[in-house]
């Protein structure tokens, strides 16, 4: 997954913000660049290892990109973000939108704008080995989770 993330944000020129810009950004433009960032790498994840019909593989690219994805791993990945990155991730938890969740609490959608808005940072700021680390433990637990629901579900009930 790293080598994948790696040779594709190599493909992307970042745009020529100074790390004074990106800091002066709005949280919620942080995290739609953030957003499109992840989407496009989960999906050439996807794309690269499972096969099957697009449907599928969108099923399984909207799983990973959810905002419940996104604030889980964001839950598990706090102790391994930097005091700047927590920053960030505050910020644009914090950011007041006018969209409304449809299909988890605010809470969740908070921490996922947050994560989204890190993400947008690091890839801003062009630290795109930060934002391979980040976005490639999100997949793992991201399956991870997936995985355990598969088992939970084939579990037989007594």
């Amino acid at each position: 997954m790293n080598d994948l993330c790696t040779s594709l944000l190599e493909t992307l020129e970042t745009p020529t913000l100074n790390t004074g810009e990106v800091r002066m950004l709005n949280p919620l433009a942080l995290a739609y660049i953030g957003d499109g960032v992840h989407e496009l790498l989960v999906r050439t994840y996807v794309i690269s290892k499972y096969k099957g019909s697009i449907h599928k593989q969108n099923q399984r690219v909207v799983k990973m990109i959810k905002a419940t994805a996104q604030s889980a791993a964001l839950r598990n990945l706090e102790n391994f973000l930097t005091e700047e990155e927590m920053a960030i991730v505050k910020r644009g938890r914090n950011a007041k939108s006018l969209t409304v969740p449809k299909n988890t609490s605010v809470a969740e959608y908070r921490l996922a704008t947050g994560f989204e808005a890190l993400l947008g940072w690091l890839f801003l700021n062009d630290e795109k080995a930060r934002l391979t680390q980040i976005v490639a433990e999100a997949i793992r637990l991201s399956e991870l989770a997936e995985t355990s629901n598969t088992r939970h579900k084939e579990q037989p009930c007594e």
